[in-house]
Parts: C-alpha cells; sequence; structure tokens
C-alpha cells in the first residue's frame, strides 16, 4: 500500500468441488440460516469456483421452495441450467 491505494494484489485459490461431506456440511448450515433469518429473498452469485455444486444448487433451490423464499441467481455459464424455477435470473458471461 502506498498513498492509501493498493499497488499489487496476488491471489491464490484452488478450484475443485466441494466433496459430498462439505456439499452436507453446506446445505444444513443454509437451512439453519433460512429458517433462523427468514429472509425476503435468496442472491446466489455463482462464480465457478467449485462451491455451488449441482447438488448444492438443487439442496439450497428445495430449501428455499419448501420455505417460501424467492431466489435471484447470477450464474457464471458452468451451471446454466442447474437453476430451474428462480424468480430472476441474470447471467454473468
Amino acid at each position: 500500500i502506498s498513498g492509501h491505494q493498493h499497488i499489487v494484489r496476488v491471489d491464490e485459490e484452488t478450484l475443485r468441488p466441494l466433496s459430498p461431506e462439505e456439499e452436507d456440511a453446506l446445505l444444513q448450515r443454509f437451512r439453519e440460516r433460512l429458517s433462523a433469518d427468514r429472509p425476503a429473498v435468496v442472491v446466489i452469485e455463482d462464480y465457478n469456483k467449485g462451491v455451488l455444486t449441482p447438488r448444492a444448487i438443487a439442496g439450497a433451490l428445495e430449501a428455499c421452495r419448501e420455505a417460501g423464499v424467492p431466489v435471484t441467481v447470477d450464474p457464471k455459464k458452468e451451471n446454466f441450467f442447474a437453476y430451474t424455477g428462480v424468480a430472476l435470473f441474470k447471467p454473468n458471461l
């Protein structure tokens, strides 16, 4: 940082799908928060980093349908067709 501005930024990440155990934990936590927080809407931003697997997407959408919570989604192309039945679909190409 120089003069209150970033000069260089280096990011490193590992792209891999969640394991079934990680998916289970994510969906359990999602359902808990959905029940506790009772949001008016759920916004899903999918950047193809591996967290939003087809199974995780289906589980989250099912939980939202059961709770009567509309979903908006901004997906990358990898999972376009996994987001069926959402209120708003805004592709992020």
